[in-house]
């Protein structure tokens, strides 16, 4: 083999990425993955002897195979192969392979966390991307990627487990991260969205108007930095959006949900329709605009039909197998649940509950505290559903799903009590309020 093939084959590799960022287009990526597996390009796998090399090889193989097909066997082998491999290495000898491979292994076993919801595994992920971080020097050109991908993994374990030690650390890694990359880096940007999105979590769990702020702030700087048509564009757009349609729940400012539904509206324009990222754009404009309906005006009806048919949109881009499919049934659902409560036409309802079973079929019950959320959705719709039909079954349903729902909480669990309501609710009917409904929605709501 020529020796600039390899050379000739990574640059070609970034070309099919960076057109994938564009295109959006599954195609570009899996172009590329088979590029990168022709010839042995692996990080520094020249300076490494025996048999290290291949087993990285195929563990990469085995990487983007998974990102082909959605086979969780292809990424038990990756991981297989990657443990392999770290195994083989004699620390010392080659630090900086060392540490790429505890780098993908942590990824590997983050992305397989997210899958499965394998505790050990998101554990895991977080120790060798620490050790992974202590092989660089603080001045290495990947420091800046170690920290995000171990502020990435602790932010996930946050998310699922609840550590709030957790998020605080997940915070001053990205800070760490930022601070590593001034504004002329081209990973600045990127940096930036991750801290203001973590923020924006903290928000969410803490209240903190300046987190709030901070975050929209780092949106806006990350959004000047990605001047059209910059192939991320679309993620600033849209993270932006998100944080100030945040705002305007809490101060409930016109111009904060009006600009917030203009660059949802920016973000959906400049992606094609075969963007592989397209049906978060719509999801994301339709919980914008159907977020509007609790807070009163002359469009209200318009903005929550609207969010619907966009809902649809973005399921139908949505296969079975993907990530964000139960939380795409979860928000119709409620948008529709929304519009009953309005109109009280029983078709609505009747889809209502037909959607809340199919995000509970499709939540893994694992890995998605989220589930627990929508189980006590449909649970109050059966409630309802039994108002409006007086069918006995429905509300047997209701308590049976209720006592489900609780039995997954952990006191004291923000929607514990809310649970525990809805139970003595169904002992004495007449108390009944289907105001508590939109309440849960605001507890399982999920942006991404």
């Amino acid at each position: 083999m020529h020796t600039l093939v390899p050379h000739i084959t990574r640059r070609l590799c970034t070309l099919w990425a960076t057109r994938f960022d564009f295109s959006g287009n599954l195609e570009d990526l899996q172009e590329g993955l088979s590029q990168y597996q022709a010839v042995n390009v692996y990080t520094a796998a020249d300076e490494v002897s025996g048999d290290d090399a291949p087993i990285s090889h195929k563990a990469n193989g085995g990487y983007a195979e998974f990102l082909d097909s959605g086979n969780m066997g292809d990424l038990d082998t990756t991981i297989h192969l990657l443990r392999e491999a770290v195994r083989q290495i004699t620390e010392g000898n080659h630090d900086e392979y060392y540490s790429t491979l505890l780098n993908n292994l942590g990824n590997s076993l983050r992305l397989r966390f997210e899958h499965t919801g394998q505790r050990g595994d998101i554990d895991e992920s977080i120790s060798v991307h620490k050790q992974a971080l202590q092989l660089l020097s603080p001045t290495h050109s990947r420091c800046s990627s170690y920290l995000l991908n171990l502020a990435n993994s602790l932010l996930v374990r946050f998310e699922n487990v609840g550590q709030k030690a957790d998020l605080s650390d997940a915070i001053l890694l990205y800070r760490e991260a930022l601070d590593l990359r001034p504004p002329s880096h081209v990973g600045r940007s990127n940096s930036l969205n991750n801290l203001a999105n973590a923020l924006f979590v903290r928000f969410g769990q803490v209240g903190q108007r300046r987190d709030l702020d901070e975050a929209i702030s780092l949106h806006t700087e990350a959004l000047d930095l990605q001047i059209s048509p910059h192939p991320e564009r679309y993620t600033s757009l849209t993270n932006l959006a998100n944080t100030l349609a945040a705002r305007f729940e809490l101060v409930g400012h016109p111009g904060d949900f009006d600009r917030a539904i203009l660059l949802h509206r920016q973000a959906l324009e400049s992606v094609p329709p075969s963007h592989v990222y397209r049906s978060i754009i719509l999801k994301d404009l339709a919980s914008a605009l159907a977020m509007m309906s609790p807070h009163g005006g002359q469009h209200i009806a318009s903005h929550l039909d609207e969010a619907i048919s966009l809902y649809k949109q973005a399921l139908e881009l949505q296969p079975a197998s993907h990530p964000s499919r139960p939380e795409s049934l979860n928000a119709l659902a409620n948008s529709l649940f929304a519009r009953f409560e309005q109109g009280n036409q029983l078709n609505d309802l009747n889809e209502v509950i037909t959607l809340y079973r199919d995000a509970i079929e499709q939540f893994n019950p694992k890995s998605n505290p989220h589930r627990r959320g929508v189980l006590y959705n449909l649970a109050s719709a059966l409630r309802v559903r039994f108002q409006f039909t007086g069918q006995k079954n429905d509300l047997n349903e209701s308590i049976s799903i209720n006592r489900q729902a609780l039995e997954l909480l952990t006191t004291p669990h923000p929607i514990c009590t809310l649970v525990k309501v809805g139970l003595v609710l169904h002992v004495s009917p007449a108390n009944y309020a289907t105001k508590v409904h939109p309440f849960a929605q605001v507890i399982t709501g999920k942006k991404y």
